[in-house]
């Protein structure tokens, strides 16, 4: 009995020896891996009160390990008036980004929104290249590469970043099309990129991508030879990553609230292994007060700050904001019907007591001019489809209509409902006035008669007089559409 107890206490010595040698061996190539860091930032919208915290966290991570890459996933510009409308519109994120010591990014399609010429100059001022792959490169955005390569000589590693950015059913990236006049785009999964010949050359392939997570969860579908992807445009947060057909798949949000690090491990220069997590820039314990003093200083606009109203109660959410863009269009230009996209709206809330110019240009950020155009009572129907026929979502936000969008079971479109404000039906054989913002007029591909008169008013000129004319304004409870 104790020969047989001997015995199996000794198997199991010897199990757990071996069990112990298997996860050693198993454990202790981590050590001797050779890391490069990623750290990344993307769908920053020109929000510069970060750069304090984001200066000494690079510079923490670079003391760390000197392999180290920051870069941008797109959408830098557009969403901060006193950026986009400082004297040289972006400039103050261009200087910040190349103080940070950013060491590329990619254009995304709200980096157009200054239009051609500024990006240019935008692009010349700063230390790190842009990079671009499903564009034809010409003339008008000299020194735009597809990809980008870097070498870390010490260490016998090598990185392509190729740069990919989202387009739309008009060919273009969501942006009105004066913007990016002369550039022709073509699909992200068509870019003329030969991965296989940059996989032969390099030890990792990185998409750097402002395509938005679905249409990065596609693309890793389709390219085996892209080991990386570090996205933007859907602002989406993705605590650890996310995998796709074995491809790690990143995003860190927008508006530099987090900043996402990604650690690559080689070993005889092949990856065999990678990490990703984000880290909560509000709660970085360090800032650099030279940045702070730079930054109050692009904060300080006293035509920014002049106040335009006091508000006795809040304007919050998409249904009341949208409902007070599209009253300012519509009462101020005298129209029937005024719209507004959903994705145009770039504030949750209009808080109650003053309400200054910068808060309107940080609701409606984009410059856009209005267009008027007469529409039937199909061409608008038309009009409000255009997007949610594919998405069984709202996406026109109106003034002087109500409507409903019917779906079936599994969330299709099916059809609408449409009364005017006073429970009318639409008449058939009547034209109504329509206004809406110049990205929808420029943008939305829809059956019409009528291509639309494009007005020198912006938008914000029109929320500004309105806020202004407006008495005791209160949208509480407004919604004027709905989902069955």
């Amino acid at each position: 009995m104790l020969k047989s107890i001997s015995k199996n206490i000794l198997l199991l010595i010897l199990i757990f020896a071996f069990s112990c040698k298997d996860q050693i061996e198993e454990l202790e190539p981590l050590d001797e891996l050779i890391e490069v860091v990623i750290l990344s930032t993307n769908d920053e919208h020109a929000k510069i009160e970060p750069f304090s915290r984001l200066q000494k966290l690079v510079e923490r991570e670079r003391k760390l390990n000197k392999n180290l890459v920051l870069v941008s996933a797109g959408d830098f510009f557009s969403g901060n008036p006193f950026v986009d409308y400082a004297d040289e519109p972006g400039a103050p994120m261009i200087a910040l980004m190349n103080l940070a010591g950013y060491d590329l990014a990619v254009l995304g399609n709200h980096d157009f929104d200054y239009g051609l010429d500024i990006l240019r100059l935008r692009m010349s001022e700063a230390n790190f290249p842009m990079i671009l792959a499903n564009v034809k490169q010409n003339d008008l955005l000299p020194g735009l590469e597809p990809y980008k390569e870097f070498h870390f000589e010490d260490i016998d590693i090598s990185l392509a970043f190729v740069g990919l950015v989202q387009t739309n059913i008009n060919g273009i990236p969501s942006t009105r099309p004066d913007n990016v006049n002369g550039l022709e785009f073509k699909e992200p999964e068509k870019a003329p990129i030969d991965y296989s010949e940059l996989k032969n050359r390099n030890s990792a392939i990185i998409g750097l991508t402002h395509l938005g997570i679905e249409r990065d969860l596609l693309f890793a579908r389709q390219n085996e030879n892209i080991d990386i992807i570090i996205g933007g445009h859907s602002h989406t947060q993705i605590s650890n990553g996310r995998y796709e057909n074995g491809i790690l798949i990143t995003q860190a949000g927008t508006d530099l609230k987090f900043v996402g690090k990604t650690v690559l491990g080689f070993r005889n220069g092949n990856l065999v292994h990678e990490r990703n997590q984000l880290i909560p820039l509000e709660d970085f314990p360090e800032s650099d007060p030279e940045i702070e003093e730079l930054i109050n200083g692009y904060l300080s606009n006293p035509i920014l700050e002049t106040v335009i109203v006091e508000l006795e109660k809040p304007i919050s959410g998409i249904s009341q904001l949208s409902c007070l863009m599209t009253d300012a269009l519509r009462f101020g230009l005298e129209v029937d019907i005024a719209f507004q996209n959903v994705g145009g709206i770039r504030l949750g809330e209009l808080k109650a007591g003053p309400v200054k110019i910068s808060d309107v240009l940080t609701l409606d950020p984009f410059r856009n001019n209005v267009v008027l155009m007469e529409l039937n009572e199909d061409e608008i129907k038309n009009l409000i489809a255009t997007r949610t026929a594919n998405t069984g979502l709202i996406d026109l936000l109106p003034s002087g209509i109500n409507y409903t969008v019917f779906r079936d079971s599994q969330g299709n479109f099916q059809r609408f409902e449409i009364k005017l404000e006073n429970g009318d039906k639409l008449d058939p054989n009547k034209k109504y006035k329509v206004a809406m913002n110049s990205f929808i007029g420029t943008t939305y591909n829809f059956q019409r008669q009528d291509p639309g008169e494009l007005l020198f008013y912006q938008t914000t000129d029109l929320l500004i007089q309105f806020l202004q004319e407006s008495k005791n304004l209160d949208y509480t409870g407004w919604l004027r559409f709905s989902l069955e």
